[in-house]
């Protein structure tokens, strides 16, 4: 090789490899914002329940129906506790024998919380109880809360009135519409898997929702397998559902392929069946994002080939 051509050969892959870094970033922040939505979508599969059976070392939480109406003073002592499952403990016992009313007052307290991590936890808590109690009450009280929080907080809601009056839920989910029936019909799958495959399906059927009932089993059936993330990979790219529809298990199933095989998941992804270049550009993001700068090296020894997609995926 001449100098010259070993000078543009040089000068290609850096240009490559800074797009690829610039890309990275971009996607990387991409990544960030939407699994923000997802993790507050997921946020109600936490075990409520298992919390409430553990006893609460912090004793001065606990109030009766006779106390006087509560302060925002009163989030600030629970949250000085560090890690957040003994916040949610402490908040599930210290709100587990109150009263409509007051759950009510605490609803407004909480929306006083400056931190936003803080404000979620406290109103997942405040409405997993107002469920047990009132579930029409506090589907009410998502009126006034955006998109984003209103779909991670009315899946508290309908999981805990499917389990309380399963007839009665779904003919609140069956009033919404768009995307805030399926979010209803998800969380009533998923707390009522006790029911037959034909009774949920039925329940979808029943909700106008066959699509979404689908998508549900075949991401459940691919989130079993732990052991194998490539054939959970095939249930989900086989399915016959949309792949934009089914982001978070992709990168669920993508980062636990990345434990077992590295960044060499880059190559899993791009050979893959998916043919939108955005789908494949936000999930190298998002595994990418677990060690960016080994994502990187990982780049920079990339084949020609590989070096070619890259830079299409992160400019498109």
């Amino acid at each position: 090789m001449t100098q010259k051509n070993y000078n543009v050969g040089s000068n290609r892959f850096m240009v490559i490899g800074i797009t690829f870094a610039v890309g990275l970033v971009i996607g990387v922040l991409t990544v960030i914002t939407i699994q923000s939505f997802i993790l507050k979508s997921e946020l109600q599969s936490y075990d409520f329940a298992e919390i409430g059976t553990q006893q609460d070392p912090t004793e001065d939480f606990d109030r009766d129906s006779t106390a006087t109406p509560i302060g925002v003073e009163h989030f600030e002592e629970i949250f000085k506790l560090r890690r957040p499952a003994e916040q949610f403990k402490a908040l599930y016992n210290t709100l587990s024998h109150t009263t409509e009313p007051e759950l009510k007052e605490w609803w407004i307290q909480s929306q006083k919380l400056e931190r936003t991590s803080h404000r979620e936890i406290a109103q997942q808590v405040i409405l997993q109880n107002l469920a047990k109690i009132n579930p029409q009450v506090a589907l009410q009280l998502l009126e006034d809360v955006s998109t984003l929080q209103w779909d991670a907080l009315s899946r508290t809601i309908f999981s805990e009135w499917a389990v309380l009056h399963l007839d009665d839920a779904i003919e609140a989910a069956a009033s919404l519409v768009g995307a805030r029936r399926n979010f209803a019909l998800e969380a009533i799958l998923r707390a009522r898997d006790d029911l037959s495959d034909s009774e949920r399906r039925a329940i979808a059927a029943q909700l106008e929702r066959d699509s979404t009932y689908d998508k549900f089993i075949s991401e459940a059936n691919a989130l079993q397998n732990t052991t194998d993330p490539g054939e959970s990979w095939d249930i989900l790219l086989n399915d016959n559902i949309d792949d934009a529809r089914q982001m978070g298990a992709l990168v669920m199933v993508a980062e636990k392929w990345r434990e077992q095989i590295g960044f060499e998941v880059f190559s899993k992804i791009y050979h893959s069946e998916i043919e939108d270049f955005w789908i494949k550009n936000y999930l190298t993001a998002a595994i990418a994002q677990t060690d960016p700068a080994l994502a990187l090296d990982y780049a920079k020894g990339m084949s020609d080939e590989w070096a070619t997609i890259f830079y299409f995926s992160h400019n498109c």
